[in-house]
């Protein structure tokens, strides 16, 4: 009877031993897995700041393409403002320089008369 309760406190001190391992075991995956879960948090947190910071800088280029889209407008309307001003100066003047011979002829009509 000695010998059979020696080997079952045998078996059992084996038995609580494995299972003690198994315990130490679990207990480090779930260390390992909540410095995974930690580490993902961190990586998520990271990449939405990265995001917030890209969206950001697009959306100042998109200010900046716009700003430059108008002043390049506002040189458009201004150089072809100046076209139609130098066109109108352009018929004045040989409207003026019609006119002008016009009177050249009257006044040599004159002249030779």
């Amino acid at each position: 009877a000695n010998q059979r309760v020696a080997t079952m406190e045998e078996q059992l001190a084996s038995e609580r031993q494995r299972m003690q391992t198994d315990i130490d075991r679990a207990q480090k995956e779930a260390l390992d897995a909540q410095s995974a879960k930690e580490h993902a948090e961190l990586d998520a947190r990271d990449a939405r700041r990265d995001i917030a910071v890209a969206n950001q800088r697009v959306a100042t280029m998109e200010e900046q393409l716009a700003s430059e889209r108008q002043r390049m407008q506002t040189d458009i309307d201004r150089a072809q403002k100046e076209a139609l001003d130098a066109q109108s100066a352009k018929e004045h003047a040989e409207l003026d320089a019609r006119d002008a011979r016009r009177d050249i002829a009257v006044a040599n009509q004159r002249v030779a008369t």
